[in-house]
């Protein structure tokens, strides 16, 4: 049983970690009590690590991008500057079909989709009047 959970969310950035988290938290929970002065203190020191990490971040990529060939080095620079896409559509459609399994057209893969979402809707019934506002 973990002591402490910290979440690491999917939109977070790369450089974002549990030890970058806990000022963060502490800058908000000030924030939310109206302490200005602690909030402006611990604002400035989590920009300051904010600004640490993601230069530390992007250095060791780059470092590591040293010893790759060219062309995986060039794939990597245009994720980081945000010209490509870090997962390409492909992925996501071998996540849909199984192996062995015919592709559908993306019609009916939409339509699959639009069905699957659907369908917890067909539960509900709609109101006979509406509430006035």
């Amino acid at each position: 049983m973990p002591l402490k959970t910290i979440k690491l969310h999917v939109n977070d950035a790369p450089w974002v970690s549990a030890e970058f988290k806990a000022p963060i938290k502490s800058r908000q929970k000030a924030y939310a009590h109206g302490d200005t002065k602690r909030f402006r203190h611990l604002r400035n020191i989590t920009n300051r690590e904010r600004k640490l990490c993601r230069g530390k971040f992007y250095a060791t990529k780059v470092a590591n991008l040293k010893t790759t060939k060219p062309s995986q080095w060039w794939n990597e620079v245009k994720m980081i500057a945000g010209m490509a896409l870090a997962t390409g559509g492909e992925v996501i459609c071998s996540y849909l079909h199984p192996d062995g399994i015919a592709l559908p057209s993306n019609l009916d893969t939409a339509n699959m989709i639009n069905t699957a979402l659907l369908e917890p809707m067909h539960d509900y019934s709609p109101l006979a009047c509406f509430p006035p506002f």
